[in-house]
């Protein structure tokens, strides 16, 4: 399966969800994208203890 993930949103939580979703789909072999919209762009600098925002994109990316 194909998977494109919007991102247009500058709340951690939010940001961690999507990306831990994409990190599950990617443990199923699916193909998955993230698009970075608008306060999207912002979520490298996200990290909060309770949503690591970094951590998820790093294993969205390796």
């Amino acid at each position: 399966m194909k998977l494109g993930i919007v991102l247009y949103s500058s709340d951690p939580e939010v940001a961690w969800n999507a990306f831990r979703l994409g990190n599950f789909a990617l443990g199923q072999h699916d193909q998955v994208k993230v698009f970075l919209l608008a306060k999207g762009v912002e979520c490298d600098s996200l990290d909060t203890a309770q949503s690591p925002v970094k951590e998820q994109m790093q294993g969205l990316v390796d």
